[in-house]
C-alpha cells in the first residue's frame, strides 16, 4: 500500500499523507511494520522535502506532526519561513488556509520545552480556528471536525474515539477513498464486536463477584471503565490487557470509594495496614465485613493473573500490580488523614502524593499485564527508576481529575484537590488556580513528548502505552468528570461498543 518514496513526484509527501490517513481511520494497526520503515526512511533521506523545499503550510505541518508522533526529531525551524520577516508575525496570506492551519494547529501539540515557534503557532491556530468556527465560510463537516480539535486536539485524543468521528468525517470529503473507507467501517465493526464480547466476559466476572449487591455506597461503572479501557487499547491483540485494566481499576474504584465515603479513620487505617502486609491471614481478619469482601475479592483477583502470568513466565508482572496497589492504598491514606485533620498541604507536598493517589500506576501494571515479551524484566527495571513518561502520565492523570472534579468533591467534603492547594499557597482566585495548574498539565504534556522521541530506553508499544493511558484520561475530563456523571459517556458509549457504522 505504502509505495517507494520519490520527491519528483511528491511521492514521499504522499505516503506521509496516507499513513496520516490510515492512522485516523483506525485502521493503521494492520500496516505497523511497514509504517515504520517508511517513515524512517523519510526521516534519513528525504526529510528536506517535506520540510524545507515544500512551502505548503498543510503538508509541512502533517509530515512535522506524523514524525514526531513516531518519536522522530524534526526539528521546528521549518515553521520560520511562514513568518513575516517584518512583522516577525505568521503571514497574513496564511489565514486563507483552513486545512494549512489545522494542521498547523494540531501539530503544535507535539511541541517539546524550548520550542518558543511552536507555542507562537499555537496561538495563532487557535485563534483563526475559533474565528472560522464563528462563521458560515467553510464545510459543515469541516467546521464540525474544527470544532472538535478545539475541545482536544489530534495528539491528545483517544484513538478509537478519534477514529470514530473521523470516519464520518471522511465520508464527507470529496477526495475520500470509498475502497478505503469501507475498510475503516468494516474493521471498526469486526473490532466492535470483539469488544462487545468482551464487555460481556466483564461483566459476567463483576456480577460473580457478588460485590455489586454487598458494597452499596460504591460507585457500579463496570461498563465505563471497561469503555475506558478499550478507548485507550482498542486494537484485537491487546484483549488481555484490557480486560485486566477494566478488572483492575472497577478494584481501584471500589477501594477509592471505601476511603472517601465508607470507612472510618480507625478501619481506614487497618484496610492500609491489611495491603501493607497483602498476605497476612490476621490483617484480613481484623477488617470490617465489607472491607474484608472486598479485600478477598482484590487477592483473587491478583491470585488469578499471577496464574496465567505464570504459564508465560512471566509472574513478575503481577507482583509489580499487586505493589501498585501497596502504593495506590498509602496515598489514600494519607488524603484521608489530610481530611480528618483538616489539612491542607502545600502543592509539593500534595503533588508527592498525588501521584500515587492518581491511581494510574495500578492501571498501567494490568495494561502491562497483557503485553507479553513487550514488558519483560528490562522494562521493569526501567519502571523502578520512575522514568520521566510515568511520573509525568500520572500527574497528568491528577491534575487533570481535580480541574474538573474540585468544585463537586469539595461540597461532599473530600480532601483538598491541586486546586485548593495552590490556592492557599499563592492566595489566588479559583480561576487563578485553575490556570496555573493547566499551565503544569502544560509542561507534562511536554515533558511527554520529550521522553517519546527516539531512542527510547523501552519499545514503542510501552511508551505508546502512556500516550494512550493520558488521552483517554484526557477524554474522561474534557468537559467534566465523567466518570463520577456518568451520564455524559452514554452516547460514546453506544456510538463506541454498541452502534455498528452503516455500510
Amino acid at each position: 500500500m505504502l509505495a517507494a518514496a520519490s520527491a519528483a513526484d511528491g511521492g514521499t509527501f504522499r505516503n506521509v499523507e496516507l499513513i496520516n490517513l490510515l492512522e485516523r481511520l483506525g485502521v493503521s494497526y494492520h500496516f505497523e511494520a511497514q509504517i515504520e520503515d517508511q517513515l524512517r526512511l523519510i526521516f534519513e533521506q528525504s526529510l528536506s522535502d517535506v520540510t524545507e523545499r515544500d512551502d505548503g503550510l498543510y503538508s509541512v505541518s502533517l509530515a512535522f506532526r506524523v514524525l514526531r508522533q513516531h518519536g522522530y526529531r524534526v526539528p521546528c525551524d521549518a515553521f520560520h519561513k511562514f513568518k513575516d520577516l517584518k512583522t516577525g508575525e505568521f503571514k497574513e496570506c496564511l489565514r486563507r488556509d483552513v486545512r494549512g492551519i489545522l494542521s498547523l494547529y494540531e501539530a503544535s501539540h507535539l511541541r517539546l520545552h524550548g520550542e518558543p515557534i511552536l507555542e507562537e503557532a499555537l496561538s495563532f491556530s487557535r485563534q483563526q480556528l475559533k474565528e472560522y468556527s464563528a462563521t458560515n465560510v467553510i464545510e459543515p463537516h469541516l467546521a464540525a471536525h474544527i470544532e472538535n480539535a478545539l475541545i482536544c486536539p489530534l495528539h491528545k485524543s483517544a484513538r478509537r474515539i478519534d477514529s470514530w468521528r473521523y470516519i464520518s468525517f471522511y465520508a464527507q470529503e470529496e477526495s475520500r477513498d470509498e475502497t478505503l473507507l469501507r475498510f475503516a467501517k468494516l474493521d471498526f465493526n469486526f473490532v466492535q464486536l470483539m469488544h462487545q464480547n468482551e464487555l460481556a466476559f466483564v461483566s459476567r466476572w463483576w456480577r460473580d463477584t457478588g460485590l455489586q449487591e454487598k458494597l452499596l455506597y460504591a460507585r457500579d461503572r463496570i461498563v465505563e471503565l471497561y469503555f475506558w479501557a478499550t478507548g485507550s487499547h482498542y486494537e484485537p491483540h491487546k484483549v488481555v490487557s484490557r480486560i485486566a485494566a477494566a478488572k483492575f481499576a472497577k478494584m481501584v474504584s471500589l477501594v477509592d470509594d471505601t476511603y472517601d465515603a465508607y470507612g472510618t479513620p480507625e478501619e481506614l487505617q487497618l484496610f492500609t495496614e491489611a495491603f501493607k502486609r497483602c498476605d497476612d491471614e490476621s490483617a484480613v481478619e481484623q477488617l470490617s465485613d465489607d472491607m474484608r469482601l472486598l479485600f478477598r475479592a482484590f487477592l483473587k483477583l491478583c491470585d488469578e493473573m499471577e496464574e496465567d502470568m505464570k504459564k508465560e513466565g512471566r509472574c513478575y508482572g503481577a507482583h509489580h500490580a499487586k505493589d501498585a496497589f501497596k502504593e495506590l492504598s498509602r496515598a489514600y491514606d494519607t488524603e484521608a488523614k489530610w481530611l480528618a485533620s483538616r489539612y491542607t498541604p502545600t502543592v509539593k507536598e500534595f503533588i508527592a502524593n498525588g501521584i500515587p493517589s492518581s491511581s494510574y500506576g495500578v492501571i498501567s501494571a494490568a495494561y502491562f499485564i497483557g503485553m507479553g515479551e513487550d514488558m519483560g524484566i528490562k522494562e521493569y527495571e526501567w519502571l523502578k527508576t520512575n522514568p520521566t513518561i510515568d511520573t509525568a502520565a500520572k500527574l497528568l492523570g491528577r491534575l487533570l481529575n481535580d480541574i474538573m472534579s474540585h468544585e463537586d468533591e469539595q461540597k461532599r467534603g473530600h480532601c483538598p484537590s491541586a486546586v485548593e492547594c495552590y490556592k492557599k499557597e499563592n492566595v489566588v482566585s479559583d480561576e487563578e488556580a485553575v490556570e496555573a495548574i493547566k499551565k503544569m498539565c502544560d509542561d507534562a504534556w511536554k515533558d511527554l513528548n520529550e521522553e517519546c522521541m527516539k531512542p527510547t530506553p523501552v519499545g514503542l508499544p510501552v511508551i505508546q502505552h502512556f500516550l494512550d493511558l493520558v488521552r483517554i484520561i484526557t477524554f474522561i475530563y474534557i468537559r467534566n468528570d465523567s466518570y463520577t456523571h456518568s451520564g455524559s459517556l452514554k452516547d460514546h458509549i453506544t456510538s463506541i461498543l454498541l452502534e455498528s457504522i452503516p455500510i
